[in-house]
């Protein structure tokens, strides 16, 4: 652990002297932006190659975290260990073919594949239409229909009445079974379907969409099943000519149930993916008083890795979030050195896989190495090195996201721990239920709310440099930064302090 100045003067002081509000501000000195900036240069610098989930650069950011950890003398989050470690899918585009006599469509040529699914080959000579494919107390394309073991033809969107409105959403505007194909998905493989082939007069823009993301390598937490599941394809009009002889319009109009064969049809699915490891990095400082409860304050350290030799450093997202817990962490134990120790535990967790879907602390939450029942809130910390367009006139500010949603007394917390400290901006406007951007879904802080925890997310907002290898670090904002944090050591001194758990809202 660094010996800062501080430390040496809070040793020549009698712990008296101090109020809580002044050994809370004493100790929040210690977060200067120099420190930040040390840490940073290394977290983003160019020889952690992005810091992509499941790579060497993502576990050198994991090494320099639990080195940290272990000189600051922190407790091993994880029985001995500072690491969590936690099998990913490497989701590689697959092979996909499928053919009708002697007409073939293969991905990404002319066919589109959505979800993974283990390898399968197979022949057939059936295909049954089913309609739009729609499973819905308002509407069901199965009914009276077995599609159990069979090839299945759907059309893309929804049915509509002789007005012109969509009979699920009795409007004009379609329901979610045409904007999220999941719904379908799953409708067909809950009533036993071995390929679901979607036609869709779309076709060419979304297979320009799809091919960008199913291109490209995707991770995921691994998969342990290995039972099939029936693939889902999308095909064109000329798909739809081989298949059934007839063009989009014409398929409209055929009965549900109808049966289109052929002499030899095949469908051919290989995976092309690989195994790999990741992990979240935790110390910990047991509390005086209720050691068995838990504040916890997290920040991702992925980022998106390189593209051929174009690294993304990630500077703000999350590089910014990753070393603020590490100075808040050595912020909290040089007050537990000065006998100052939280009355509950406090947990530094750092979180991988935040960029491929929230995957770290979605496996933290799900194999929690606390009692999440005993945890009185998270922290998260994402991006709060930069400022966004809105605030380009006035840059002392933060979103905080969440606060009121599950406790309104960490709202009330947060704020009187601004007033006592920085006195930044406190910027709400993300907590709108109607807000398009859904940030409050979007970080890792969501695992901890979906488990009944109190949250709060401190986010300074999207910039150009967002998601570009232009997130470097000589554009962070480290003065800014500094306030944020002292702003978090604060709210978070108040919470490891006080004597009871947040009170939850009622349930509305």
């Amino acid at each position: 652990m660094r010996v800062k100045n501080l430390l040496l003067l809070a040793a020549m002081l009698p712990i008296g002297v101090f109020g809580q509000k002044k050994l809370t501000k004493f100790y929040a000195e210690s977060i200067t932006p120099g420190d930040l900036k040390k840490h940073l240069e290394v977290i983003a610098g160019d020889s952690l190659q992005g810091r992509e989930t499941g790579t060497l650069g993502q576990r050198m950011a994991a090494e320099y975290i639990e080195n940290h950890f272990k000189a600051l003398g922190l407790d091993p989050a994880f029985g001995s260990s500072y690491q969590q470690e936690f099998g990913i899918d490497l989701i590689k585009p697959a092979t996909v073919g499928l053919a009708f006599d002697e007409d073939n469509f293969s991905f990404p040529d002319n066919l589109i594949y959505l979800g993974s699914v283990s390898n399968q080959t197979f022949d057939f000579s059936e295909v049954v239409y089913v309609g739009y494919g729609v499973d819905d107390s308002l509407y069901s394309s199965y009914e009276n229909l077995d599609v159990k073991d069979k090839v299945i033809l759907m059309l893309a969107g929804e049915p509509k009445d002789n007005d012109g409105n969509y009979v699920l959403s009795n409007a004009k505007s379609p329901s979610i079974w045409s904007r999220n194909p999941s719904y379908k998905i799953s409708a067909a493989r809950k009533r036993g379907a071995k390929l679901i082939i979607e036609v869709n007069p779309e076709f060419d823009t979304m297979l320009a969409r799809y091919q960008r993301f199913l291109m490209r390598t995707r991770v995921s937490l691994e998969r342990k099943s290995e039972e099939i599941e029936a693939s889902y394809v999308i095909g064109n009009q000329d798909l739809l000519k081989k298949l059934a002889g007839i063009d989009f319009d014409a398929l409209a109009k055929v009965d549900r149930g109808s049966v289109f064969t052929h002499d030899t049809c095949a469908f051919s699915y290989k995976s092309n993916s690989e195994k790999g490891v990741s992990s979240n990095v935790g110390g910990i400082i047991k509390g005086s008083e209720f050691p068995d409860q838990y504040l916890v304050i997290t920040a991702h350290y992925d980022h998106l890795g390189m593209n051929d030799s174009l690294i993304f450093n990630g500077a703000d997202d999350d590089g910014s979030g990753t070393v603020s817990v590490l100075e808040l962490a050595e912020a909290f134990q040089m007050a537990s050195y000065e006998g100052h120790r939280p009355k509950r535990s406090i947990l530094f967790l750092l979180v991988s896989g935040e960029e491929k879907g929230l995957l770290g602390s979605e496996y933290f939450t799900d194999n929690p190495s606390i009692d999440l029942s005993k945890t009185i809130c998270n922290l998260n910390i994402d991006m709060v090195g930069r400022v966004d367009n809105e605030h380009l006139q006035n840059p002392n500010y933060v979103y905080v996201i969440g606060s009121d949603m599950l406790s309104d007394e960490l709202k009330e917390i947060n704020e009187k721990s601004n007033k006592e400290s920085v006195k930044i901006s406190l910027d709400y406007r993300y907590d709108d239920p109607n807000d398009p951007n859904r940030f409050y879904y979007r970080s890792d802080h969501y695992n901890f709310a979906k488990n009944n925890i109190p949250v709060a997310f401190f986010f300074n907002g999207v910039h150009a440099d967002y998601h570009k290898a232009t997130d470097t670090v000589e554009k962070i904002n480290f003065d800014k930064m500094t306030k944020i944090n002292k702003l978090v050591f604060t709210t978070a001194w108040k919470l490891a302090h006080r004597d009871e758990l947040l009170p939850l809202n009622a349930v509305k």
